[in-house]
């Protein structure tokens, strides 16, 4: 174990190892790792660390308020947390100056087949989808060794998660605090092994998690389906608040969970208007205040219900899609739960391969465009910048494979001189036609 105290920023004086945080795009230098390093470099190195487990006590000697890897307000008392590690640095740097020391822990552990592993602590935060293949793994170690005590370590927000499955068997908070780690035998920290890991490019997500844990997962396609269930009740209380009419019902996310990963607005409307034209029912879901509108019941025409109005929970969305026909939905959580369901959908797939993802699912129509010589580029969302800086969607704004994946359109636009000229521009009708194919 070594100790690293938060500097203030600084220009090193000498070519060493120094972490530098991107904040608002400022570099800010607040420890050592390969900070100086080209992208590249820096991603070797990360990798190399996450092979070994790398993770951090963090001690603060005051109160932190800050946001959680899933979205909701929390906060921290005085006192010693284990903490993924960028997410402990990100902790410190919101902390005030002074009160935050982080402690470095290599080669917490991780399972192996010759041995039972006793009570199993699994770390990995949010986002939710991931949770929902970390949830394949718990359920692989459960059948491995029954009589195992596995917990998985996460944010608030993704304890709702699990509670859609039978395991596992005790949540932990996250951050965990540290007195609590007598209570088990082996702890596995999960970060980064579908965006930045070793495997993350190159098995599905399931899988990848489950290398990070030490173990591989049956072949059966089943193993890496979610076992995510929505109850009846649930069901029924949803249907109370939003009664089923003659329409057939599309849940349809409308933001993904980083730019990188959302289908573009307008288009969104277009295709909206397409499909309540042909007579769907569309359940609008998205994070409170994310999506345009102000009536729940008539935000962009007739037959559509902006859900997110009504700040449904993770549950009472769940919920929405499980009553739904069919689901249209980016890379996201909802497409998992789609896929665990049964559900007939269609996923938006831009920076993200759909082999990694979605592949298992029986009933789930991937959409590609093929338009952007880097897709999938393995973008991972939380680096500072929304987009590959060497690719086409930084200068646009937009990730163009997700942009022309509705496929194209001809539009008559001014040429000069009373003259018109005929371009391709991104359409909707590619969506519009893999949609109607799941109409009841």
């Amino acid at each position: 174990m070594f100790s690293l105290d938060i500097r203030p920023p600084s220009a090193p004086s000498s070519p060493q190892l120094v972490w530098c945080l991107l904040v608002e795009g400022r570099r800010r230098v607040i420890g050592v790792t390969a900070g100086f390093l080209l992208p590249q470099k820096r991603l070797a190195l990360r990798r190399k660390l996450l092979s070994l487990g790398l993770v951090h006590l963090l001690t603060l000697s005051a109160h932190l308020a800050y946001t959680s890897p899933t979205g909701d307000p929390s906060s921290l008392e005085p006192g010693s947390y284990l903490v993924e590690d960028r997410n402990a640095w990100e902790l410190a740097y919101l902390s005030t100056p002074g009160t935050a020391r982080v402690n470095t822990v290599v080669g917490t552990g991780i399972l192996s087949a010759g041995c039972a592993p006793g009570r199993v602590l699994l770390i990995r935060p949010g986002g939710l989808g991931a949770l929902m293949f970390v949830g394949c793994v718990v359920r692989e170690i459960k059948h491995r060794w029954p009589e195992s005590v596995v917990a998985v370590s996460c944010a608030p927000g993704g304890a709702e998660v699990f509670r859609g499955m039978p395991y596992p068997d005790a949540i932990e908070p996250y951050p965990l605090p540290a007195d609590r780690l007598k209570e088990y035998d082996v702890v596995i920290p999960l970060e980064g092994a579908t965006e930045y890991g070793p495997d993350a490019t190159r098995l599905h997500a399931a899988d990848a998690f489950a290398r990070a844990a030490g173990i591989e997962l049956p072949e059966a396609d089943a193993a890496r389906v979610p076992a995510f269930c929505v109850s009846e009740l649930e069901r029924e209380a949803i249907l109370l608040r939003y009664p089923r009419s003659a329409r057939p019902r599309l849940a349809l996310q409308v933001f993904g969970s980083a730019a990188a990963r959302s289908y573009p607005l307008d288009l969104t409307k277009q295709l909206v208007g397409k499909l309540t034209g042909r007579g769907w029912e569309v359940m609008l879901l998205g994070l409170p205040g994310t999506v345009p509108g102000e009536n729940s019941r008539e935000d962009l025409s007739m037959g559509v219900i902006n859900c997110a109005h009504d700040r449904l929970s993770f549950r009472e969305s769940a919920a929405v899609v499980a009553t739904s026909d069919a689901v249209l939905a980016p890379d996201s959580v909802w497409t998992h739960v789609a896929g665990a369901l049964g559900l007939p959908a269609v996923a938006l797939y831009g920076s993200e391969s759909w082999m990694l993802r979605t592949r298992f699912y029986r009933r789930t129509f991937a959409l590609t465009s093929g338009k952007c010589p880097l897709a999938p580029c393995h973008h991972w969302p939380k680096n500072p910048m929304h987009y590959p800086e060497n690719g086409p969607c930084a200068k646009t704004g937009q990730c163009e494979e997700m942009r022309w994946n509705g496929g194209t359109e001809s539009r008559e636009v001014p040429a000069g001189e009373g003259k018109t000229r005929i371009v391709q521009v991104p359409g909707v009708g590619r969506i519009f036609a893999a949609v109607e194919r799941l109409r009841p």
